[in-house]
């Protein structure tokens, strides 16, 4: 919970949203999802700050790079894996394609 404590990742998801350098956001695409599947609570925090719908945005954003592309898809998933709270998973059901659900 320190990352959360020390609020590390307001300023990765401000990485996704705000970079236009695709390296720079799958490095923080890769941080997220590392940090999202660690615990139940890190993934609920994560929704909690809509960080998936964001990851599932680049993943669909034809003009993201594939290696950005492999890294969101990846920290979606393990996000997805850990997190247990469905009011914040509930609008990524109908957004998501098949193979990331």
């Amino acid at each position: 919970m320190g990352v959360i404590a020390s609020k590390g990742i307001a300023p990765l998801k401000d990485a996704l949203i705000k970079e236009v350098d695709d390296l720079i956001k799958a490095a923080a695409a890769w941080s997220l999802g590392q940090m999202g599947g660690h615990s139940a609570d890190h993934a609920r925090f994560m929704a909690e700050m809509d960080v998936p719908s964001h990851l599932l945005a680049i993943y669909k954003y034809p003009e993201s790079s594939e290696d950005l592309k492999k890294k969101a898809k990846k920290a979606l998933k393990s996000i997805l894996q850990m997190c247990s709270h469905l009011p914040a998973l509930e609008p990524l059901i109908s957004e998501s394609p098949s193979d990331i659900l």
